[in-house]
């Protein structure tokens, strides 16, 4: 998903060089440099940019499935952030932290896919800039081509990203989704103990691309409430689709039932949806149908 950066903040741009030279390129990035283009700036130059340069090993073998990897040192970790660790073969596979902070175990949002040996490399992978709030001052489609050497070799990849006056906060919670299908409790993986993980999955694979489908940016939504419905069934179908225990008629009507809430979703009166240069408060009742309020950029 595209990353958001609010209007005029300083907020910090993240990439990571997944690069397809051939075969997906792994490898910890140096010397970055950046160039923008925004609504604001159009930048001709490359500008410095940094690198994650943390460099550690692991502390032990650890089996596919584990979900915590000793590290030889404490380092400090983000949460959310990209880490590589190396394979015995020399290559690299891509993992999420969960947790952030100064530790030596760095705590996995997925299991490991595969054995770990001991001493494996465990190395910074993201490449970011500090945005200024001149480059931000204005919403809108945002463009910034990276450059970076990897391996030994300097490559050049570009990535998209957003620029809004509203950052999109889904008000779907666990809470309200096991409230709404209490069957959550048995489909959901053990590891997502707190059924975040299939709440961004749904949103980011089922929400997002059906609002993009009918030319809606998520953030231009105003009643976020109003997906709740929409977005809580959307979890269930990501987890029962590809489950083998239901019956392709029990998805079938799941299918059916979703496509039901759609309809309703974009007939629901406080559905609405304004353009991020439109700053008014909504009022309750008088809205504009979504369909005539969508600006063009």
């Amino acid at each position: 998903m595209e990353q958001r950066i609010l209007r005029a903040s300083t907020q910090t741009l993240v990439s990571y060089p997944r690069l397809h030279p051939q075969e997906v390129l792994l490898g910890q990035p140096s010397s970055v440099t950046v160039k923008l283009q925004t609504p604001a700036v159009q930048e001709t130059t490359y500008s410095a940019a940094t690198a994650d340069s943390l460099s550690t090993t692991t502390q032990g073998s650890h089996a596919e499935g584990t979900t915590n990897v000793s590290l030889s040192a404490s380092v400090a970790l983000v949460a959310g952030r990209h880490y590589l660790i190396e394979l015995a073969t020399g290559r690299f596979i891509e993992v999420e932290a969960l947790k952030g902070g100064t530790t030596n175990v760095l705590q996995l949002v997925q299991p490991l896919p595969c054995t770990i040996a001991n001493n494996s490399a465990v190395k910074g992978f993201a490449v970011t800039k500090a945005l200024t709030a001149a480059q931000t001052d204005q919403v809108g489609d945002a463009l910034a081509l990276w450059r970076a050497t990897v391996d030994g070799n300097v490559y050049e990849w570009s990535q998209s990203f957003r620029i809004a006056n509203k950052v999109t906060a889904p008000k779907l919670t666990p809470t309200r989704l096991t409230h709404c299908y209490p069957i959550m409790s048995s489909l959901r993986d053990t590891n997502d103990i707190d059924y975040e993980a299939i709440i961004d999955a749904a949103w980011d694979h089922r929400v997002v691309p059906l609002l993009a489908a009918r030319k809606i940016l998520d953030e231009d939504v105003i009643g976020d409430d109003a997906l709740v419905p929409l977005h809580s069934l959307a979890c269930v179908l990501q987890l029962v689709e590809p489950d083998p225990r239901f019956s392709s008629d029990y998805i079938d009507r799941l299918r059916q039932q979703f496509d039901k809430i759609v309809e309703t979703t974009f007939a629901r009166v406080d559905f609405a949806v304004r353009d991020q240069t439109d700053l008014t408060p909504r009022s309750t009742g008088a809205e504009p149908r979504w369909g005539v309020m969508r600006a063009v950029r």
